[in-house]
C-alpha cells in the first residue's frame, strides 16, 4: 500500500532520515523552524561528565528562548472534540507548515498513518516528531504501531551511521505541550545519553524519559546541582531488578500448580 503525498516528500523512514541535514538548514533559513543554541555547563557526578556530549545538549544548563505558553491541561474527550471540529489550534493538523513537514509513514499491519515533522522550537539539530495523522490524545498509551514506526526511524538512523533517542511525554505532567499524540526523536552520541549512564552507575532502571535533563535558568541549574543528578533519578526511577531476574526465584523450589 502506498501513501499519496506531494512530490519530494518522504514516504519511508529511510527517506526521512536521509533528508534531515538539508531540510533542517532550509527550514531554519525560511524561518519555519526556530533554532535556539544553548549553553552547556560542565557537571561531573559518579565519575561521569554530563557535558561530554554537548552536541545533543545532554548537559544540565540550557537557556532556551522558547515563547512562554500556558500550562496545558489535557482532557482526552475535550481534545478529541476540538479535533473533530478541525480547530487550527492543533499545529499537527493540515495544512502543514512546509519547512517542518518531512513526510508520511504508514503502519500497514494496523492501517495507521503518521506524519513526521521537525520540532518547530529546536535546541538540538534534527529534532523530529512522529505524529499520528488522525487525532489521538497525548494521554493515551503507546500502541504497537506507534512503537513500530518509531523503531523503523531508529533503525533507519542506525543504518545511516547515526543514533537517535526516542521518547514519549504522556500528558501534561510529563512536560507535553500539545494534546495531539506525538513521539519525539533526538540524535545522540555513540555512547548514549550521560543521564542513562549515571542511572546505571547507581543500579537504577533507566527511566525512559530521562535521556536528558534540561533547565531554563541559572536558578534551576543551581537547584539541580544542589540536589544532585543521582538523587533526582532516584526520585523518578526504580531500583534495578536485573540481578533478581537473573537469579530467578533465588533458588526456592517452584510452587506446584
Amino acid at each position: 500500500m502506498t501513501i499519496e503525498v506531494s512530490p519530494g516528500v518522504a514516504t519511508s523512514a529511510k527517506e526521512v532520515i536521509a533528508s534531515l541535514p538539508e531540510r533542517f538548514t532550509k527550514a531554519k533559513e525560511s524561518g519555519d523552524l526556530l533554532f535556539f543554541p544553548s549553553t552547556v555547563h560542565n557537571h561531573v557526578e559518579n565519575g561521569i561528565e554530563v557535558s561530554s556530549f554537548p552536541s545533543v545538549i545532554e548537559a544540565l544548563g540550557v537557556e532556551v528562548m522558547k515563547p512562554a505558553l500556558p500550562t496545558p491541561h489535557f482532557d482526552a474527550e475535550k481534545d478529541q472534540s476540538k479535533a473533530n471540529k478541525k480547530s487550527k489550534s492543533d499545529p499537527f493538523a493540515p495544512p502543514y507548515v512546509p519547512g517542518l513537514y518531512l513526510g508520511e509513514l504508514k503502519d500497514v499491519e494496523e492501517d495507521t498513518d503518521y506524519v513526521v515533522f521537525f520540532n518547530k522550537f529546536s535546541i538540538v539539530p534534527n529534532h523530529i516528531l512522529l505524529v499520528t495523522k488522525e487525532f489521538h490524545s497525548q494521554t493515551a498509551p503507546l500502541m504497537s504501531s506507534d512503537l513500530v514506526q518509531a523503531y523503523q526511524l531508529l533503525l533507519a538512523a542506525r543504518a545511516a551511521g547515526k543514533r537517535f533517542f526516542a521518547f514519549y511525554n504522556c500528558g501534561d505532567l510529563s512536560g507535553a505541550s500539545q494534546p495531539h499524540k506525538h513521539l519525539q526523536l533526538l540524535p545522540i552520541e555513540d555512547d548514549g545519553p550521560p543521564i542513562e549512564r549515571i542511572a546505571r552507575s547507581v543500579n537504577l532502571e533507566v527511566p525512559g524519559f530521562a535521556g536528558m535533563l534540561l533547565v531554563k535558568s541559572e536558578a534551576e541549574l543551581e537547584a539541580v546541582k544542589k540536589e544532585g543528578v543521582v538523587n533526582i533519578l532516584r526520585g523518578t526511577g526504580v531500583g534495578s531488578v536485573h540481578e533478581l531476574q537473573v537469579q530467578g526465584n533465588d533458588g526456592e523450589p517452584d510452587l506446584a500448580v
